[in-house]
């Protein structure tokens, strides 16, 4: 996981080129100007990623898709607007991650001892949205 620093400069960098909740905008320009001693109190998770989801996306998803990336083809990244414009919404995120598509294998358990159940996969569409919607700031 990426350092509180290294957080808070991506932030500091990105907050300009994407959109932002007003409230994390404003911690984004607070990243810019504050001491570093300061950036320590700027809260830079996105609310409703959990940090299971997190977890699950890096131990089953980054390998592919890292940053919001797609290392099979190149044009279908997780960023907000490619997910948009290929009509994928909450619901075709999770079946995704469970079924797969393509090249992509689905992550749904088939027994008790591998794979990941619905709970996971939801924290992982979960942490998908969220981080799209923030432009993947936060990604490694």
């Amino acid at each position: 996981m990426p350092s509180m620093r290294k957080r808070l400069s991506t932030l500091a960098l990105v907050a300009p080129a994407v959109a932002l909740s007003p409230r994390l905008e404003a911690w984004a320009a607070v990243a810019r100007t504050a001491a570093p001693s300061v950036l320590a109190l700027v809260v830079v998770a996105p609310a409703s990623a959990t940090p299971e989801g997190e977890k699950l996306f890096e131990a089953n998803c980054a390998v592919c898709h890292a940053g919001g990336g797609n290392v099979i083809d190149r044009s279908k990244t997780l960023d907000r607007e490619n997910l948009e414009r290929q009509g994928y919404d909450r619901e075709n995120i999770e079946q995704i991650v469970a079924r797969g598509r393509g090249a992509m294998p689905g992550f749904m358990a088939l027994d008790s001892k591998r794979g990941l159940d619905e709970a996971q996969i939801s924290d992982i569409a979960d942490y998908v949205e969220a981080q799209a919607a923030a432009g993947w700031p936060f990604a490694p």
